[in-house]
């Protein structure tokens, strides 16, 4: 296979190409994550949650972190006004029976599903039963046959 000259080939390509690269992927990976999303991972032990606590405390105090919070609460409220407008929603006593009425439903929905699995498991005891006399009924009627 003759050498590539699109610079493609690994002979072409510069000594820190790797170190660039890994640069990039890891700067995408990080992409919007705050300090302390960064630093809560899950937990090992008591010590970790001690320093993780210390670092949201020192991140708290900067300025940087407090603009960086008020600028995060006002994108989330601004995503839940335009969700609750898309959504035909004039106020919060509106979404609120809304979603008392999804549970009422996703609770009624349930009680049907258990009722419905119980019949299941009656007509899959009766269902093997059926099947077990089929299976016998020869073996059983040949044993009275003899008896008589």
């Amino acid at each position: 296979m003759p050498f590539k000259k699109n610079g493609k080939d690994k002979i072409y390509k510069s000594k820190d190409y790797r170190r660039r690269l890994y640069g990039r992927t890891a700067q995408r990976k990080n992409f919007q994550k705050t300090p302390i999303e960064k630093t809560l991972s899950p937990l090992k032990s008591v010590s970790e949650i001690s320093l993780i606590l210390q670092i949201i405390r020192r991140y708290s105090k900067s300025k940087g972190y407090e603009y960086w919070a008020t600028k995060h609460n006002l994108r989330v409220a601004s995503d839940t006004v335009l969700s609750m407008r898309e959504k035909d929603f004039q106020s919060l006593a509106q979404l609120d029976n809304s979603i008392k009425k999804s549970a009422d439903k996703r609770q009624s929905l349930q009680e049907k599903n258990q009722k419905l699995e119980k019949k299941i498991e009656t007509l899959s005891m009766s269902m093997e039963q059926a099947h077990n006399v089929n299976k016998y009924r020869q073996v059983y009627q040949g044993i009275q046959e003899k008896s008589r």
